[in-house]
């Protein structure tokens, strides 16, 4: 059995322990702020490279839906700019991450 990659609550922006992921997160990568969308995918990149070193050759993200869009680097910053201020909507999570912000989480 190999590792795998599996960021569900790191993705989802609307998941009621977002946050407390991202400062787990912070702490398990290079420990900088995760203030901005660029840190949050450089620390995403950083914990992927981890699992790799680990023998992941895969990562699971439980796409539900066929849903992708393009953002620019100024819509990406804006959304998660209110990600960090607890403001983002479901339509926020669905366009910055896709298929993650439409799962309704158990437990």
């Amino acid at each position: 059995m190999l590792p795998t990659f599996r960021p569900d609550l790191a993705i989802n922006i609307l998941h009621p322990n977002w946050r407390a992921e991202i400062d787990r997160l912070r702490a398990q990568t290079d420990r900088q702020a995760i203030a901005t969308f660029e840190r949050y995918i450089r620390a995403l990149e950083h914990r992927r490279a981890f699992f790799t070193s680990m023998g992941a050759r895969a990562t699971d993200h439980a796409a539900e839906t066929p849903f992708t869009c393009r953002l620019s680097a100024a819509e990406s910053a804006a959304l998660f700019d209110r990600a960090l201020a607890g403001k983002a909507s479901a339509e926020d999570a669905t366009r910055l991450h896709g298929p993650h912000a439409d799962r309704r989480w158990r437990g």
